[in-house]
């Protein structure tokens, strides 16, 4: 049976600066890269007892590592390897990438790649959301973020934005995870009820950044399914009416106050028709 994926965006998105070769336990074993025109190909080694598998890209040289995605690995997949296709780099640029293996109790990391870099042009570049002097603020009466000014788009490097969602980076004292928003220019308000797991919306937390999310899905051909991360804005967001970012919402009006609805069994409706 497949795996889940209703809520694909509260899976693990780990902090955008760290590197694989900090995580515990390390693997020497590297990935496959190639680059095919505009793009890199990435063959990540198939493991189905893995919850996830994460990929970290890096330029040579670079202190900063980036999370660009995720592999959801299926339950009944017999693949050999993985491929995660990333399609947004920089020309001549050499790029290296290394993956993270999460299961139930415990990290297992492969080693970072040899350095490789595209020679097509026709690429479109590194992606990140498009910002227009965005002024955000905390609406703690109605548990929403508000656009004072300016708003979050896709860039123009997008020509397609079909599959693609602006999405939003949530950490709390235990997890990062990401959200998704939605599927067109974002600039009147994020309503953090209808966005947020039960598990954020009752802890304090912080927006750390916004990305471009995409999924795709292997089913056709295999039973794994992927999702791209664009890159983080270059600035956190700064967000009026909180400290450094953190919230904390009024889950007081989400009782239910037992209006009950629940649908009747047959006894009971037989009770009712005497």
């Amino acid at each position: 049976m497949k795996k889940n994926l209703l809520n694909v965006g509260l899976f693990l998105l780990s902090l955008f600066a760290v590197s694989c070769t900090m995580q515990d336990p390390v693997e020497e074993k590297k990935l496959g890269v190639e680059a095919k025109g505009p793009d890199i190909v990435i063959a990540v080694p198939a493991d189905k007892d893995a919850k996830y598998i994460n990929i970290y890209r890096k330029k040579k040289d670079s202190e900063y590592v980036y999370n660009i995605g995720e592999i959801l690995p299926g339950e009944q997949d017999s693949s050999a390897s993985y491929v995660f296709t990333d399609g947004f780099v920089d020309f001549a640029v050499s790029y290296s990438y290394c993956a993270r293996y999460t299961y139930k109790d415990y990290y297992k990391t492969t080693g970072w790649s040899e350095p490789i870099n595209i020679n097509d042009d026709t690429g479109p570049g590194e992606l990140r959301v498009a910002s227009s002097d965005v002024a955000l603020k905390f609406n703690k009466d109605e548990n929403i973020i508000e656009f004072i000014t300016g708003s979050y788009d896709f860039p123009k490097n997008v020509t397609d934005t079909t599959g693609w969602s602006i999405s939003m980076i949530v950490k709390n004292d235990s997890k990062s995870r990401v959200f998704k928003i939605t599927n067109s220019k974002l600039e009147t308000k994020i309503d953090l009820r209808s966005v947020l797991s039960s598990e954020f919306l009752k802890s304090s937390f912080t927006i750390k950044n916004f990305v471009l999310e995409k999924i795709e899905d292997k089913s056709k051909t295999s039973d794994y399914k992927v999702i791209y991360w664009s890159l983080p804005l270059d600035d956190e967001p700064v967000i009026e009416g909180t400290e450094n970012n953190l919230i904390t919402l009024d889950t007081s009006n989400l009782d239910d106050n037992n209006h009950d609805y629940s649908k009747t069994d047959g006894s009971l409706y037989a009770l009712i028709k005497e």
